[in-house]
Parts: C-alpha cells; sequence; structure tokens
C-alpha cells in the first residue's frame, strides 16, 4: 500500500483492512489537505508516572496523568474502537471474526484485458485469498490471519471483470457540484456505484453477505484497476491521485445504508 488517500472516512469502503490487534480511528470531518491522516490510540501508564509540576492538579481528572509537552493521558481508558465508533456514527470493517470481502476488477474502454483476464483474474484471487505455499509471499488473507493470530479469518469473491463505460482518463476527471458532500467527492465514488450495481444484477446477490456486522452497509468493496502504472503511460493529476492503492469512503451513500 502506497499511501491513504487524503480524506478522513466515511462507509462504504473501497479498501478497509484493520488490522485485528489494533484499533484505528479516523476524524469525523473530511479532510482537504492531502497530509492530513489521524489515529487515536490509547496508552495505559505505570504509577510510577508523575504529573508535571506546572500543571495545577485540580485540572487533571484523577484518572489521568499528564504525559510529554502536556498532553493528559487516560491511565485506564474505558472506550474502545466500537464505543468510539458508535459515538462517532461511523462504521468499519469488523476486526475479528470471519469476514467476507467483495473485489471487482474493472476495466476501461482503452484498456480492456482481452485475452489475458482469466490470468490476471486468478492472479488477483492469489494475492487477496492464496496460500504461501502456492505463492511464496503473504495474501491478504494471510497477512492479515497471521497479524491477528488467527482473530481475523478474510474471505470473499473476486468477481468476473466489470469494463466500465468510461476511459482511464474520462473515470480520473469525474466531478459533481451535487450533494451535502460533494466537495469531498471523488471518482472512485461513481465507479462503485456502476461496478456494485453491476455485480448486484449479474450475480443476483442482496450484498448482505458482504456486511458481517449487519450495520447496513457493505464492510469493504476492492476495485482493481486494469490499468498501466504510472512509468508506463503519463496521467493527468486527477490520474495520478485516482490510479493509486488508498482507503476511502463514499459520503453520499452514508445516510442510505443500502
Amino acid at each position: 500500500m502506497k499511501s491513504i488517500k487524503k480524506h478522513s472516512l466515511i462507509p462504504i469502503t473501497l479498501l478497509t483492512l484493520l488490522l485485528a490487534s489494533c484499533d484505528i480511528v479516523l476524524p469525523s470531518v473530511p479532510f482537504t489537505s492531502s497530509d492530513n491522516s489521524t489515529s487515536i490510540s490509547s496508552e495505559t501508564t505505570t504509577s510510577t508516572e508523575t504529573t508535571s509540576s506546572s500543571t495545577p492538579t485540580s485540572v487533571v481528572p484523577s484518572s489521568s496523568q499528564v504525559g510529554p509537552a502536556g498532553y493528559i493521558k487516560n491511565i485506564n481508558p474505558t472506550i474502545n474502537i466500537d464505543q468510539y465508533r458508535g459515538a462517532s456514527s461511523y462504521t468499519g470493517l469488523p476486526t475479528t471474526g470471519e469476514v467476507k470481502l467483495l473485489v471487482i476488477p474493472v476495466t476501461f474502454t482503452d484498456y480492456r484485458c482481452g485475452s489475458v483476464c482469466a490470468t490476471r483474474k486468478e492472479q488477483i484471487s492469489k494475492t487477496f485469498f492464496g496460500q504461501a505455499s502456492e505463492t511464496s509471499w503473504h495474501s491478504v488473507k494471510s497477512f492479515y490471519e497471521t497479524s491477528s493470530y488467527g482473530a481475523l479469518t478474510l474471505t470473499g469473491v473476486v468477481t468476473d471483470w466489470f469494463d466500465s463505460s468510461w476511459s482511464s482518463s474520462q473515470s480520473a476527471s469525474l466531478t459533481t457540484n451535487q450533494g451535502p458532500y460533494s466537495d469531498a467527492f471523488d471518482p472512485t465514488w461513481a465507479m462503485l456505484d456502476a461496478a456494485v450495481s453491476w455485480y448486484k444484477t449479474t450475480s443476483g446477490s442482496d450484498l448482505t453477505e458482504y456486511d458481517t456486522d449487519q450495520d447496513g452497509f457493505i464492510d469493504s468493496v476492492y476495485l482493481v484497476y486494469n490499468n498501466p502504472n504510472k512509468k508506463k503511460v503519463v496521467y493527468s493529476e486527477a490520474g495520478e491521485i485516482v490510479y493509486w492503492a488508498y482507503t476511502y469512503w463514499h459520503y453520499n451513500n452514508y445516510a442510505n445504508r443500502n
């Protein structure tokens, strides 16, 4: 994974992987800077720490201590990731149990996969769900299963190729001035809507099998583009951003829970 997309997250996800041994949360408002990303973690301190003498004892909660640079740390934090999500109305991929992913390979009008479609689909399947014994490296499934000490098992489906109606440059240049989150619009929203709609029609699935925690949102959708890498093609600035590995949420889908 190269980087995280410049915005914060709201369901539906395009690429949401959370390590089972970690609680990762993100800010509750969209960011506009590509450098913005935030995680919140809880730290447990020992009883040997002392509070800073420059901070009046009266302003420090009894369950907290002042740490480096004056930051107040909770000695025995009680909030967990599920409580945070509930408080902020954010949801994400479950971090334990068996979770089913939806992986949709995508082609463009100027980059169809032709005779190599079957081979590339098989490669994608091994990348997500293969065994190290057949690939000599971790798949997405085996990496998170190993990293979580067996607490998180990722299963799923790699669909047939979705042949989009856009060229690669058209897709990367999509814009919108509609909706309450238009300022946070990403071209992947349009591709996600088209690809998921296509999958529902061709498979007959109502997608509930991809909502492990039954919160009304698909836990995770992966779009894998059949597109030359940057060294082999000159992208526009938008294209360089879109055709890069990142995680994002479909803001306009949030209210629908569909």
